[in-house]
This record gives structure tokens, C-alpha cells and sequence, in this order.
């Protein structure tokens, strides 16, 4: 019963996502004022100090969704952390990501004690993705936010913003 509500508040969320987008003039979309900054052609590969300092900043919690349980991954960073690096730079230069790596265990909570526990709306989906998933989207994370900062871009005029 969750899982075909979940299914069908996904695509009734990108249907809305999608005729929103279509209905949003170009101009604020697209703005005719040239990209001055660099392109985001390329992801720099990943370090293992990168992926060292997001193991040592993780919880040692595990989801039933872990491969390897987040303890084992703590306990031996050397070993995880040239592995994980490697994985996470691949995927970037690929741009794929491992497919079994996109599972997560989805836990319905529901959202208010009071609330009838037999109407699958009164609950929210709770995602647990394995831990490597984790490492691998906040190094990511970390390249895409930090391409605007070191771009240099320039403010789009306020005629075409507003």
C-alpha cells in the first residue's frame, strides 16, 4: 500500500515539476546575457583526503541498506577511502552512477501521533541510502557548489531577473 502510494505521488510530483517548468517564460530560464564564468564540463577527480575527511566527519551508523556496515568503513578509512575515491572518481568522469547504489530503504513515519495510521498520506517517507551512496553525493556536493564560487559570474541585469 506505501510503496504504490509512493510511486504515484512521484510521478504525480514530476508531472506538476514538468508542466511548471514549461510554463515558466525562457527569458528567466535562459537569460540572454552571456555565461561569463567557466563551464562545468569537467568534475576534478577525487582525493583520498577528501574522502579520508568525509569518513571521519560520518556517524558510525549503518542502514539496512549498507553493503558494508559504516563501523567496518570507519575502522579501516586507508583501505575505504582509496577504494571510494576511486568508485567516486570514475563515476564522475563516466557520469554514471552505480545503479545498485540508487536503492534505498524507504521507513513510512507517520507525521503526527494523533493521525489515522491506515491513510498512507499521514505519513512521510523516510530514505536510508547505504553509505557509500552518502560519500558519494557529498563529494558531489562539494563540486558543484563549489563551481559558482570559484567561476566568475556575472549578475544578470535586473530587467531580465524580475
Amino acid at each position: 500500500m506505501f510503496a504504490d502510494f509512493l510511486v504515484c505521488k512521484i510521478y504525480q510530483l514530476k508531472a506538476a515539476m514538468s508542466a511548471k517548468l514549461t510554463s515558466i517564460p525562457h527569458i528567466h530560464i535562459f537569460p540572454e546575457t552571456p555565461h561569463a564564468g567557466s563551464l562545468f564540463s569537467h568534475i576534478p577527480p577525487v582525493t583520498h583526503a577528501e574522502v579520508y575527511k568525509i569518513i571521519a566527519s560520518s556517524p558510525a551508523k549503518s542502514s539496512s541498506a549498507d553493503y558494508i556496515p559504516s563501523s567496518l568503513i570507519k575502522s579501516c578509512p586507508g583501505v575505504f577511502c582509496e577504494l571510494t575515491a576511486n568508485l567516486a572518481s570514475l563515476s564522475f568522469s563516466e557520469g554514471l552512477f552505480p545503479t545498485s547504489f540508487k536503492q534505498a530503504v524507504i521507513t513510512p513515519l507517520l507525521k503526527k501521533p494523533s493521525l489515522d495510521k491506515s491513510v498512507p498520506s499521514n505519513y512521510w517517507p523516510i530514505s536510508n541510502l547505504n553509505s557509500i551512496s552518502k560519500i558519494l553525493e557529498r563529494l558531489f556536493l562539494i563540486r558543484v557548489v563549489t563551481h559558482p564560487q570559484l567561476s566568475k559570474l556575472q549578475p544578470i541585469p535586473a530587467c531580465i531577473s524580475a
